[in-house]
């Protein structure tokens, strides 16, 4: 099975996305597979920083971000590559 998480999505993201990845690694069920949703260049260095493997995941990169603030029909429409 195949999970995807917005790893921008939230306070302080996207550094508490990763811990909970890494909470959730700790547990694990071996047959569940992340898909991580974000800013590849924010993921990388914070998945090294909690001793996560990004090989061990399939990052998806989205170089946008939809603020809370954004109108949600507007934003799908502008911002094609956001998680």
């Amino acid at each position: 099975m195949k999970i995807g998480l917005d790893m921008m999505g939230g306070d302080f993201a996207p550094l508490e996305a990763v811990k909970g990845v890494k909470l959730y690694c700790d547990k694990k069920d071996k047959e569940v597979h992340l898909v991580l949703v974000g800013d590849q260049e924010q993921l990388l260095p914070l998945l090294k920083e909690q001793e996560l493997d990004p090989a061990g995941f399939t990052i998806v990169h989205a170089s946008q971000v939809i603020d809370m603030h954004e109108h949600p029909t507007k934003a799908l429409k502008e911002k094609t590559n956001s998680s």
